[in-house]
């Protein structure tokens, strides 16, 4: 790998992963979420976990112009 390609792919990485971290996060929450306001919460929770993973499709098309898409980018879309 040219070592300007690693310079950018590593915070796309790093960017990646907290943005599947979070989707994770929120899903979980949505999960587990109990309670008289619990319905509005988990469609709340479940909203900004797709917030989420839009931000996660849209990191890996800022730099087009590169050779290799950052690591887990298919392994984060989830339902």
């Amino acid at each position: 790998m040219v070592p300007e390609t690693k310079k950018l792919l590593t915070p796309l990485n790093e960017g990646l992963e907290m943005e599947c971290a979070s989707q994770i996060q929120y899903l979980t929450q949505a999960a587990i979420t109990k309670g008289s306001y619990a319905e509005r919460l988990i469609g709340r929770f479940k909203e900004i976990a797709g917030d989420e993973a839009e931000h996660a499709d849209i990191l890996p098309d800022d730099h087009p112009s590169l050779a290799e898409k950052p690591t887990g980018y298919s392994e984060c879309n989830l339902p």
